[in-house]
């Protein structure tokens, strides 16, 4: 019980700093997004990742109200050497700063029902974790039903796709009438599902810029990366 309810404490911590990062990267995208190619708008998102994962790394610097001792070690390192002990302006520092926000914040949350939030983060992460299986079971489902690619006019473009993109592993493309839009699926071996409807009512070249769209997903390891949120939406 002690350890789920310092890891609430943790959780709660790094939700704030996360709120922030996403807002100053959201900034940054903004301010600089005619500098910035798009491999880098879109790996700069992965400094989320790491911070997702901070609360759940054993280090005894995140342990129960120390949450922040790595950085309020930084922090001193700024103080002046010839401030005095009981300043007021520098003090302990930033250390002494981070450590009165997550005291404030662990304080805080002392409330009447607290002891019911590891309960409830469990259920969230049960149900959660029902609904990523759901999706996973479909997806394989729709697969299973999935026909191969037939139309050779659709498969000289898609092969095509292949070139534009650099891409020299064979991915597989099949249509089906399960989908109302077009996805990428395959931990290991990715494959391309086209709605049938697609086929049919799109034009040759609507279909060019859906295969690429998809292929990009597969060359960027979008993939790995969807796997990744979804075990932090579990989590979170």
């Amino acid at each position: 019980m002690m350890l789920l309810s310092s890891l609430m404490e943790r959780l709660m911590i790094n939700s704030i700093v996360i709120f922030a990062l996403t807002g100053i990267i959201a900034l940054i995208k903004r301010l600089l997004k005619n500098h910035l190619t798009y491999k880098a708008q879109h790996r700069i998102w992965y400094l989320l990742l790491f911070v997702l994962a901070i609360p759940f790394l054993p280090l005894p610097l995140l342990e129960a109200g120390h949450g922040l001792g790595l950085f309020g070690r930084l922090g001193g390192a700024f103080t002046p050497a010839n401030a005095p002990a009981s300043s007021p302006s520098y003090g302990t520092g930033i250390t002494g700063l981070l450590e009165d926000f997550s005291i404030s914040v662990s304080r805080r949350t002392s409330l009447p029902f607290q002891w019911c939030l590891p309960y409830l983060w469990v259920l969230g992460i049960g149900v959660t974790s029902l609904v990523n299986i759901i999706s996973e079971i479909r997806i394989r489902q729709v697969r299973q039903v999935s026909l191969p690619l037939q139309n050779r006019q659709i498969k000289a473009v898609f092969d095509s796709c292949l070139r534009e993109m650099g891409i020299k592993k064979e991915i597989p493309v099949y249509s089906s009438a399960c989908l109302s839009s077009p996805v990428a699926a395959g931990f290991i071996k990715p494959v391309i599902i086209i709605p049938m409807h697609m086929l049919s009512e799109f034009t040759e070249r609507e279909i060019r810029y859906i295969l690429l769209h998809e292929l990009t997903h597969i060359k960027h390891r979008d993939l790995y990366l969807n796997r990744l949120l979804a075990l932090a939406q579990v989590l979170y």
